[in-house]
């Protein structure tokens, strides 16, 4: 019985981690692409 509940506490936490890990990811994906239209913006003037 033990074990079940740690699993599932385990993976209460593991989908925790992945919705931040998702969040995360988005943000570090538009920081990227607003630097490189800032780079591209800047090389064309």
């Amino acid at each position: 019985m033990k074990k079940r509940a740690k699993k599932r506490s385990l993976h209460s936490v593991n989908e925790h981690f992945e919705l931040v890990f998702d969040a995360v990811s988005a943000s570090t994906r538009d920081v990227e692409q607003a630097l490189r239209k800032s780079i591209d913006e800047n090389s064309k003037a």
